[in-house]
């Protein structure tokens, strides 16, 4: 059989096919696909010759008529055969060729029962076979279902240490909610407690106030010269409750002592002085707030030299004072800085007169004093 590579198919080869470079009639130049030409007694090509194609041509023409002959004799060989099998069929087997046919029939029959015993084996075989495949076949079923049924016990198995460790996460904090909830109970105890102890406090509280804002304004009145007199009792007003009057009296000379006021928008307290002028009291206060053209200020500081070691001597005139001021203490109040320190006033204050003025003296620390 030959392949083809257009269709794909096996297709079978030409009967014959001519021998690569000959020539001639057909017959001694084709040769079979199924044999591969060889030359047995020289390598040398076969010659062409007229005699060589004659006496190829002669040997197939007898070996047509030989294969003719054969072809004809099938029929009288079958006749003959059938002629004497049918003549030793009419005449009965002797002794000696019915001990050979027995033999040979239970010889047949022991190789007919060793068949068919091995048969009946090897049905058996093929019986163990497909019980052994039905076997391995319900053993993988089985495997195949235990397998599941495991994994089934694993994932239960998984579920219930799940369960387990949530039923454990849930009963710790409900534990710790049971905890929460009793420190909350005590805590709430603990602010009632407080609330009442806050509550009574401030009632306490409040009483001290009242009461001493009662005492507050007593002493107040007191202070501002103001008091009762001539305390007396009257007739019930209610159930434990009696009506009494009383006189009040004003000594002006201690109000005017403790009676405070309101200058440049400053609250003042007592005054520096009260004095009487007439019927009237008048009081004097000195006022730090908002006066600015009671603002005095230093000349330029001279230096009178050293002093001490390590002091230096300096003095300036005091200006913005009026005649009528006390010149000495507005000094000794007048602050200043001198090289980054600051003074809250002179060391020393000297009046020079009305014409040189009022002198501030300072004495200062000075390396370059020796």
């Amino acid at each position: 059989m030959a392949y083809s590579s257009n269709s794909g198919i096996l297709t079978a080869p030409p009967p014959y096919s001519p021998i690569a470079g000959s020539r001639g009639p057909r017959g001694s130049n084709e040769a079979s696909p199924l044999l591969r030409p060889t030359n047995h007694y020289s390598n040398e090509p076969q010659s062409d010759s007229p005699s060589f194609a004659t006496k190829s041509s002669t040997m197939l023409k007898w070996g047509r008529l030989l294969m003719f002959l054969v072809f004809l004799s099938w029929p009288v060989f079958i006749a003959g055969f059938a002629v004497q099998t049918h003549r030793l069929s009419q005449y009965p087997p002797t002794p000696a060729e019915l001990d050979a046919l027995r033999r040979e029939f239970d010889e047949v029959k022991r190789e007919l029962a060793v068949e068919l015993t091995a048969h009946k084996q090897l049905q058996d075989y093929d019986k163990w076979a497909q019980d052994r495949l039905a076997f391995e076949r319900e053993r993988d079923q089985w495997l195949v279902v235990r397998r599941d049924y495991q994994l089934d016990q694993d994932n239960w198995e998984q579920h219930r240490l799940a369960y387990n460790a949530d039923t454990e996460s849930w009963q710790k904090a409900l534990e710790e909610y049971e905890l929460s909830r009793k420190h909350w109970v005590l805590e709430q105890a603990g602010w009632e407690r407080e609330r009442n102890r806050w509550a009574l406090e401030r009632e306490r509280r409040d009483k001290e106030w009242r009461e001493g804002a009662r005492q507050f304004r007593f002493d107040h009145g007191k202070a501002m010269g103001l008091s009762w007199d001539h305390v007396e009792s009257h007739h019930c007003v209610a159930h434990g409750t009696r009506a009494y009057t009383a006189s009040l009296v004003l000594d002006a000379a201690k109000a005017c002592e403790h009676m405070p006021i309101v200058i440049n928008g400053a609250l003042l307290g007592a005054p520096r002085e009260c004095r009487r002028q007439g019927n009237t009291l008048v009081s004097t206060w000195d006022v730090n707030v908002g006066e600015a053209s009671c603002k005095i200020y230093w000349d330029d500081l001279k230096d009178k030299g050293c002093v001490a070691p390590a002091k230096r001597r300096l003095e300036a005139r005091l200006w913005g004072l009026d005649i009528e001021e006390d010149w000495m203490t507005i000094c000794r109040s007048a602050p200043i800085d001198i090289r980054g320190q600051h003074f809250n006033g002179p060391l020393q204050c000297e009046n020079r007169g009305m014409f040189d003025g009022m002198y501030g003296i300072w004495d200062i620390d000075d390396e370059t004093c020796l």
